[in-house]
């Protein structure tokens, strides 16, 4: 590439720092760069695209698949054991309401039965006393 070091940095404080930032040339404008530089950079983008053979470094990507899945399989966990918990609040729960449903029914029935037997009883007083 033919540029010197003053429009190299000029370039770099755009913001186009590879190759692949070349292409920010169609959005934006950069004073000292004109029409001859900017097709001897995508010229030189395109030279480098040419050359360009991608070779995944399988070591990383592994590395941060197995990182993801031992995050994931943390989090599981996580959720297995606060869902185990909330079902044995929400079963504790359960249990409570129906122990005191017993309880106050226990209560209510009999209850119930004297309220009735004292409304047949008033019934009875009312047609004697009237």
């Amino acid at each position: 590439m033919s540029f010197g070091t003053q429009k190299k940095q000029t370039i770099y404080n755009a913001g186009i720092k590879t190759a692949a930032d070349i292409q920010k040339l169609n959005v934006i404008k950069i004073p000292g760069i004109g029409p001859k530089n900017i097709q001897i950079l995508f010229d030189w983008q395109r030279q480098i695209g040419n050359g360009f053979v991608y070779k995944p470094n399988y070591n990383v990507i592994n590395q941060e698949v197995n990182t993801v899945a031992r995050n994931l399989k943390a989090r599981q966990k996580q959720l297995e054991t606060e869902i185990k918990t909330e079902y044995r609040t929400v079963n504790v729960l359960k249990t409570d309401i129906l122990n005191s449903q017993k309880q106050l029914s226990a209560q209510y029935d009999p209850l119930a039965k004297k309220l009735y037997q004292a409304e047949l009883d008033l019934k009875a007083f009312q047609k004697i006393y009237s």
